[in-house]
C-alpha cells in the first residue's frame, strides 16, 4: 500500500519536473525565434536601404 503511494508521488513528481523541462526548452525556442526574426527584419532594412543607394548612386 505504502508502495502504491510512493510510486505514484515518484510519477506525479516525474511529470511535473517534465513539464517544467518542456516549458523552459519553449520559452527559450520562443526567444531564439523572436530574435531571428529581429536580426532577419534588420538585415533586410539594411539590404533596401543599401540597394537603394547603390541605385541612386549609379543611376545619375
Amino acid at each position: 500500500m505504502s508502495q502504491r503511494r510512493r510510486e505514484r508521488r515518484r510519477v506525479e513528481r516525474n511529470t511535473q519536473n517534465s513539464s517544467t523541462e518542456i516549458k523552459k526548452k519553449y520559452k527559450a525556442l520562443k526567444i531564439f525565434f523572436i530574435a531571428t526574426t529581429v536580426v532577419f527584419v534588420i538585415l533586410l532594412f539594411l539590404l533596401l536601404v543599401y540597394s537603394h543607394m547603390f541605385v541612386e548612386n549609379h543611376t545619375h
